[in-house]
């Protein structure tokens, strides 16, 4: 009898304690919005904020890698003279290789061995600087140097020069591409590797920085879409992929790839923060909120949109509750 009691006391208090939960949640809901005053400053932070999350998350993405079909190797020759190795159109006692790189900043770039071996005796070999002339390790055998190929006649002194085109040493280049035969899986079918940046290496790096702008009440909606995939059926075509992964380069090198088969929405959108004004469709209570204002696409300023974002309070912090693109 003394259990029943006790049990009846119990459910009586959890009744009570989930009316109590429920009336403040209504009176909440029911406490009119702050001052839009108030808000103006934090609205036009998160706007701003969002339009690099939003080029992430939903339009063009971060950078990656080009994929290429690997440069097919040249060879190219050398006679030994007295002072060392010269280049030679005749020769084909001494060779080397060489590729043409297309780079999207510097045109064409070309990698060459500068390392040759040469046999002692019947077992020595002698491993030469060909450029420098002095005496290298199996270690350099293979390795590349780089110059920039171009018509621009510099300050500088070529390394190379033929009729009109000019070679200039790249001392510290570093091939900013990867080739079709990089991608190791049938994984990464779908995916580019994205070029290394100091913001953003994971996807923990990009959900960090969506979660200073998004509030996770609406990121968890999408984040199955952008870092996990859906299927929608088990036939071939029935599967969204995720917009990023984390994968591995053939060294092992942990790498974030993104999807290439989504071409990304167009997010340039601009605010005309002045018509900035509380929705009259929408009511706004305490902790959340409904904001309107007039804005256009970049380039189309004759066109204008009235479009609604809502917030909410978060721990005594405003965050976007819906996309701003």
């Amino acid at each position: 009898m003394k259990n029943r009691l006790i049990a009846a006391i119990i459910a009586v208090a959890l009744v009570l304690v989930t009316l109590i939960s429920v009336l403040i949640v209504r009176e909440v809901r029911k406490s009119p919005p702050p001052e839009l005053s108030t808000l103006r400053d934090r609205v036009i932070a998160l706007v701003d904020a969002s339009a690099e999350v939003n080029e992430i998350l939903f339009g063009q993405g971060l950078p990656t890698y080009p994929r290429i079909n690997r440069p097919v190797e040249q060879p190219f020759y050398l006679n030994k003279t007295e002072n060392g190795f010269v280049f030679s159109a005749e020769s084909t006692a001494h060779r080397l290789y060489y590729r043409s790189i297309p780079d999207e900043k510097l045109g064409t770039v070309i990698a060459y061995q500068y390392c040759l071996r040469e046999t002692v005796g019947e077992e020595d070999y002698l491993y030469i600087d060909v450029e420098m002339n002095i005496p290298r390790t199996s270690w350099d055998l293979g390795k590349l140097r780089y110059v920039q190929k171009t018509t621009e006649v510099r300050e500088e002194e070529p390394i190379y020069v033929s009729g009109n085109q000019y070679y200039y040493r790249l001392e510290d280049y570093v091939e900013d591409t990867f080739y079709y035969d990089d991608y190791q899986g049938a994984q990464y079918a779908y995916y580019d590797f994205v070029k290394p940046n100091e913001e953003y290496s994971s996807i923990a790096d990009i959900k960090k920085k969506a979660e200073t702008v998004y509030a996770k009440s609406y990121l968890e909606s999408v984040y199955d879409s952008l870092f996990v995939g859906i299927s929608i059926s088990e036939e071939e075509n029935g599967t969204l992929y995720a917009r990023y992964m984390e994968g591995k380069d053939k060294d092992g090198i942990p790498m974030l790839l993104k999807l290439n088969t989504y071409e990304g929405l167009d997010t340039g959108r601009v605010y005309l923060y002045d018509t900035m004004r509380y929705s009259e469709e929408k009511r706004s209570s305490a902790n959340y909120v409904y904001i309107e204002m007039d804005t256009h696409l970049e380039g189309e300023e004759d066109k204008l949109l009235t479009v609604r974002i809502s917030l909410t309070l978060v721990n005594g912090m405003w965050y976007l509750d819906s996309p701003t693109y």
